[in-house]
């Protein structure tokens, strides 16, 4: 995996069950391009980042494997350009960042359960999204990965 990402130009650390501890070198990974490349993270991905920064991970308040939600931003994103302040998602996780990690701030929140969404690093072009943009039940999502790519 290491060779793949040495040669990429950006890193998409992808979704997968359980805890980022159990998802094999994907926190070694974090840390040996941080630095070096731009990263985003989507779910698992998302969390293993918050992790390797220092941030804390929870429970949700409730199980959301298939549910949409209304994401609101609360910060300006370069993911988010082109995409409207409020924005459908689709959501498959029960795991959630409890405390941000520092050095990131929050880019967006859920208006029903105000679970974190979204965050980015405050210089690195670091990324995490807690929902799939991938999924057709994210209809803007493609656009964030567009603007991801176009970095």
């Amino acid at each position: 995996m290491f060779d793949v990402a040495q040669k990429a130009d950006k890193i998409v650390l992808s979704p997968g069950p359980g805890w980022p501890v159990d998802a094999g070198n994907m926190e070694q990974l974090i840390r040996e391009y941080a630095e070096k490349k731009p990263l985003l993270g989507v779910c698992l991905g998302h969390q293993a980042i918050a992790e390797v920064f220092g941030g804390k991970l929870a429970l949700a308040k409730q199980v959301m494997h298939g549910k949409t939600s209304i994401a609101d931003t609360l910060v300006t994103s370069d993911l988010l350009a082109d995409v409207p302040t409020a924005y459908e998602i689709m959501r498959y996780h029960s795991i959630v960042i409890s405390d941000m990690p520092e050095g990131f701030e929050v880019v967006s929140k859920t208006t029903d359960d105000q679970e974190i969404m979204m965050i980015q690093h405050q210089s690195l072009p670091i990324y995490g999204m807690q929902f799939h943009p991938e999924s057709i039940g994210t209809p803007n999502g493609l656009k964030m990965i567009e603007n991801f790519v176009t970095l």
